[in-house]
């Protein structure tokens, strides 16, 4: 036994509440003092760390009614490392437990048996969740590994994969050092914090980390026209409608609300509750006038556009949160049951479905050689319109949450390992090119076809401009938190610009030629909804339960 294990072990038995004590080394979990007594919590590592200096200080303390003792009344170390390691893992299972409470409302109750998105968990925390794992755990698996068992794994089984690679003293030093990201997750405005009915340009210096190019003569107001509170988070992006004399907003929300929304003064024209939680953005059929979305209780809605009546829904296997997408009298969409689906319109009839290797977050895309479909697995499929019958696939090593890019001959797709990958559209295994960035990717590209810019936000915090024929970076903007929305590309009378929001909810106007941030303001609550721009307005979600609309003013 070394002096340091000597040293700890007679300081805890000096204690009059301590009735015995020992020790275990273990080469990945350190130092473990034991004892029994009948302390309060904590107090045995008190009264070390009043009487010792910090590397006498075991690693971990455990408290046992009783050490084991062998038939000669000795010290059973056998049945104690045994004792231990059992208590590790029950505080391992029951930490990894809390972390994962830690993104719910306290009023939500965990169902073990089924996985964090079932649980209500976002994409984007469930990212927050793996590398927060990753971290504490000290797993040799890479956290695209620890992903997929946080999207995958229900509750119970996600905490025991934790527990296999868990180091104690990790464990408790996560949860100290780490506040859960779901504390800021929603942001309620009360009486004496609603926004003021004119938002001011938010200054570079108010920012926790400000914008390097933010220009300092830069001057433009944001009218707050109206807003509507859905009664719970909207984390999905409006889909408007423009009908000659109004422009309709459609959006659902964690409430189980579908609305439409009057733009022109923020009237509610109709609100139906669907199922269940609403995620998803809405797709349209202009020629049907419907409105098709997906919904956490599994059911893709057809509702009429202008009354909200459901007209049909279709049950899958699971929750759907990708948008469909509609085309030539179908409506294609996935589900998050690995299934792609096809029905027709108006009928609304099953014409086929394909399994798939992975659940579907993204939006399919419509070519002229069948339909692209991005997977939580990390491939992209080519899916034959007609047949469904798949007709290539490709692997990205990686999920795929953003909506790939197709633009003439060319794919553009991204995934959580922060790639961004250019593809010919009739080989998706040739690559153009890639770029690297440093944070995950969930936000959709969106390309500014006048300057030849590709644009999307990342998770370390920036927005990236490539030039689309080759890759190269042109600029990049440092936000006040991560970026997972996806840009919305408008026109000023002078220039090309994109509106994007960080998670924070400061939303960014970019000049796409120069990457000069032209305006920026805060929300002063979470955003995972991404900006709507149509002429001088602009729509938004927040985790506020609110759906803002601005009039820009510059």
């Amino acid at each position: 036994m070394s002096a340091t294990v000597c040293v700890f072990v007679q300081y805890a038995e000096r204690h009059p509440d301590v009735q015995q004590a020992s020790s275990i080394y273990d080469k990945e979990k350190g130092l473990v003092l034991v004892y029994s007594g009948v302390l309060p919590p904590g107090g045995v590592e008190n009264h070390l760390t009043s009487s010792l200096p910090p590397h006498y200080i075991p690693d971990r303390v455990i408290q046992l009614d009783h050490l084991p003792v062998n038939s000669h009344g000795k010290l059973n170390r056998k049945k104690l490392l045994e004792l231990v390691e059992g208590h590790m893992k029950e505080s391992i299972y029951y930490s990894s437990l809390c972390i994962i409470q830690s993104y719910f409302s306290g009023e939500c109750s965990l169902d073990i048996d089924k996985t964090f998105v079932e649980n209500g968990g976002s994409s984007v925390q469930a990212l927050a969740l793996s590398c927060q794992l990753s971290e504490m755990s000290h797993t040799p698996d890479t956290q695209h590994q620890v992903l997929q068992a946080v999207l995958n794994q229900n509750i119970c089984e996600l905490c025991h994969y934790v527990d296999s690679f868990s180091l104690p003293a990790a464990v408790a030093k996560s949860l100290e050092d780490n506040s859960p990201p779901s504390k800021k997750l929603k942001v309620s405005l009360n009486s004496s914090s609603t926004l003021p009915e004119i938002l001011t340009v938010v200054q570079k210096d108010c920012l926790t980390n400000p914008c390097p190019s933010f220009p300092s003569n830069t001057s433009l107001h944001a009218k707050r026209l109206w807003e509507v509170d859905t009664g719970k988070c909207v984390d999905a992006t409006p889909t408007l409608i423009s009908t000659g004399e109004d422009n309709f907003a459609y959006v659902g929300s964690h409430s189980h609300k579908f609305l439409c929304i009057n733009m022109s003064n923020g009237e509610v024209v109709w609100s139906t509750i669907l199922g269940g939680r609403i995620e998803a953005t809405a797709a349209i059929s202009q020629k049907h006038r419907l409105i098709f979305v997906g919904c956490y209780d599994k059911h893709l809605y057809c509702l009429q556009a202008f009354t909200g009546d459901v007209m049909y829904k279709h049950l899958t296997g699971d929750v759907i949160k990708s948008t469909p997408a509609v085309d030539s009298g179908r409506v294609y969409f996935g589900s998050h049951d690995h299934h792609f689906y096809c029905l027709s319109l108006p009928e609304f009839s099953l014409l086929w479905k394909v399994r798939l290797k992975g659940a579907i977050y993204a939006t399919p895309v419509i070519s002229e050689n069948g339909i692209l479909v991005a997977t939580l697995n990390g491939s992209i499929y080519l899916i034959d319109k007609t047949a469904g019958a798949v007709k290539e696939e490709v692997s990205f090593g990686a999920p795929i949450f953003s909506t790939v890019l197709l633009a003439v001959d060319k794919v553009v797709v991204c995934t959580v390992t922060g790639l961004c990958t250019c593809r010919q559209t009739d080989n998706l295994s040739q690559e153009l090119w890639s770029y690297k960035t440093a944070g995950a990717i969930f936000s959709s590209p969106c390309l500014v076809a006048d300057e030849g810019a590709l644009v999307f936000g990342c998770h370390d915090k920036h927005v990236y401009c490539l030039d689309m024929h080759t890759g190269r970076l042109l600029w990049n903007v440092l936000c006040d938190a991560t970026v997972g929305c996806s840009p919305f590309p408008y026109k000023t009378n002078t220039s090309n610009h994109v509106m994007i929001s960080s998670t924070r909810g400061t939303l960014y106007s970019v000049n796409v030629c120069t990457g000069d941030v032209t305006s920026f303001l805060a929300l002063h609550a979470d955003v995972f909804s991404s900006p709507i721009v149509s002429g001088s307005r602009l729509i938004i979600g927040c985790r506020d339960d609110k759906i803002y609309c601005f009039e820009l003013i510059s």
